[in-house]
């Protein structure tokens, strides 16, 4: 069985970390929304978000295509973590090609706004994308029977029960990561017994 019943706790804090940077970015974009903006040098920030953007995305494609023979839930995590951070990176760069483009127009004043309104929007957006791993992990931390394992396992102590004429039977599930845990108690006739 190895270490598989650590996945679901190593998925539950990566998935709350990950809803706790989000929710993060989220309160210093508003803050800073309120405080007035806040300056970047839009140039530099432009080429930095770019490089950031394709080396984002290009491991979470590399990941995600390793994973389709792994079947990992660990490797999942984090090729969603790799999305969440190009989907910041590529919203910020969205935000630093604006704020680039109205430096010295009429609409210059909104500059300071620029950055930490497009976090904002991202930071909403991401905030529940991990959120399905966080309850999946929960559940089988807590030893919460998916229903098509309890479907299958009842099915089959059924049809073993039926044909050895057994009187009833009860079926106890659980999963953990890739370990899962089927206990059959039988109810036997006495005279079988």
């Amino acid at each position: 069985m190895g270490f598989w019943h650590f996945e679901p706790i190593v998925l539950a804090v990566n998935a709350l970390l990950m809803m706790s940077v989000a929710a993060y970015a989220l309160f210093q974009a508003v803050t800073a929304l309120l405080s007035g903006g806040r300056d970047v040098e839009f140039g530099a920030a432009v080429i930095y978000a770019g490089v950031v953007v394709v080396l984002t995305f290009a491991i979470g494609f590399v990941e995600h295509r390793a994973n389709r023979t792994l079947n990992s839930a660990l490797v999942a995590i984090d090729v969603k973590g790799w999305i969440m951070a190009g989907g910041v990176t590529s919203a910020l760069l969205v935000a630093f090609l604006i704020g680039a483009l109205i430096d010295g127009t009429d609409a210059e004043w909104l500059m300071p706004y620029v950055d930490p309104a497009v976090l904002a929007l991202v930071a909403l957006v991401l905030l529940p994308v991990p959120f399905s791993t966080l309850r999946r992990a929960v559940a089988e931390i807590s030893l919460v029977t998916p229903p098509e394992l309890k479907v299958q396992a009842e099915e089959a102590a059924g049809a073993v029960a039926a044909s050895h004429g057994f009187l009833d039977h009860r079926v106890y599930a659980a999963q953990q990561g890739r370990a899962r845990t089927i206990d059959v108690i039988y109810y036997v006739p006495a005279e079988k017994g």
